[in-house]
């Protein structure tokens, strides 16, 4: 309740603060579609870029930048009223980037087509209720795909002999 109505990179600094973790964070308010030359400058300086966004584009974007940069990035999200959770892991050219991603599961039908044929959202619904209808995923749900991000994200910064946090077979979860 206390992060209602506040900036997502306002409370994510607040929970890193909180668990005294041995970090540097650079909160940053700007719509990076707007400040795309504000973003670049800012991707340039960190180990590892994290992008919770919630939206294509924006993930796109961020992809593209920190392809570019050479910066490895975890792009994580929910789809389906957050039934269903994606994680990709990039780490510039050594695995498929983002739109490689979404190129692939386009390709083997994993992505299904909405009303507007310009939005693609992964798999069908998978879970009703009583009614028949579509239900709605819950805050655990959120919080198996924040974890899972978190652990993805220490594999890519730990990813030194030995393998302190595991390594992913492959850069994709959902």
């Amino acid at each position: 309740m206390r992060d209602l109505g506040r900036y997502k990179v306002d409370a994510v600094a607040d929970v890193i603060q909180e668990h005294l973790l041995q970090s540097k964070t650079f909160k940053y308010h700007n719509d990076i579609a707007y400040a795309a030359d504000k973003f670049r400058d800012v991707v340039k300086e960190v180990d590892l870029v994290i992008c919770a966004t919630d939206n294509k584009q924006s993930r796109a974007l961020v992809n593209h930048v920190c392809v570019s940069l050479n910066k490895p990035v975890v792009l994580v999200c929910t789809f389906d009223n957050a039934k269903i959770g994606e994680i990709i892991q990039v780490r510039p050219h050594v695995t498929a980037c983002y739109e490689c991603s979404r190129l692939h599961l386009i390709e083997k039908e994993a992505l299904l087509d909405e009303k507007d044929s310009s939005i693609r959202v992964p798999y069908t619904p998978q879970a009703h209720d009583l009614s028949g209808q579509n239900s709605r995923g819950t805050r655990t749900d959120v919080y198996i795909v924040a974890a899972m991000a978190t652990k993805v994200s220490l594999m890519m910064l730990k990813n030194t002999q030995p393998l302190v946090f595991g390594n992913m077979p492959y850069g994709y979860i959902t």
